[in-house]
């Protein structure tokens, strides 16, 4: 099976970088202008662990998901009348970055897909969270037993009293 090259729009440029370059299978390399290619790594994104890769876009140093890259040289920018574009996976896979996996879609509908699908990093999926649905529940029990203030709960949880606070007055982490 062969492989699919295609340019990058808007990305290149530099002293040495002459294009970027991405594949219908999910990969991205430079092209210098002496003719070397050099295939990129991308590197997990610490929030949702999309790969990204750094290129010069428009003459400045831009961080994208590599599926962004993907969708930008095969299909092009997201329509104007799409709300906060972003970039989909079908699958649910942000590692799968073949194009046949992606699409653009706002971030409602991408939202929308991830729910569906499992993948939805709000609530205790979320890479940095530190307190399980269970946890708040018990929270908002002990507070509303009005037998604990919200510094003891706070001291009690490893977290602080305004997180405390946000959490009992229902401004944090909705639950099911």
């Amino acid at each position: 099976m062969s492989v699919e090259w295609k340019i990058i729009p808007g990305a290149g440029g530099g002293n040495r970088i002459l294009r970027y370059e991405a594949s219908d299978d999910g990969r991205v390399r430079s092209v210098y202008h002496n003719g070397t290619v050099r295939e990129l790594k991308g590197r997990p994104n610490h929030n949702q662990g999309h790969l990204e890769i750094a290129v010069y876009y428009d003459g400045k140093p831009s961080d994208k998901q590599v599926g962004c890259w993907m969708l930008l040289a095969f299909v092009g920018s997201p329509s104007d009348d799409m709300v906060n574009p972003n970039c989909s996976h079908l699958d649910g896979d942000c590692l799968n970055n073949n194009l046949s996996n992606l699409r653009w879609e706002s971030h409602g509908d991408n939202l929308r897909r991830k729910n569906d699908h499992g993948t939805d990093s709000r609530g205790e999926n979320h890479v940095n969270c530190k307190l399980t649905d269970e946890d708040i529940r018990e929270i908002r029990d002990l507070y509303k037993s009005g037998d604990y203030r919200q510094w003891e709960i706070a001291e009690m949880f490893g977290i602080d009293q305004g997180y405390t606070s946000a959490l009992v007055n229902q401004k944090r982490r909705s639950l099911s």
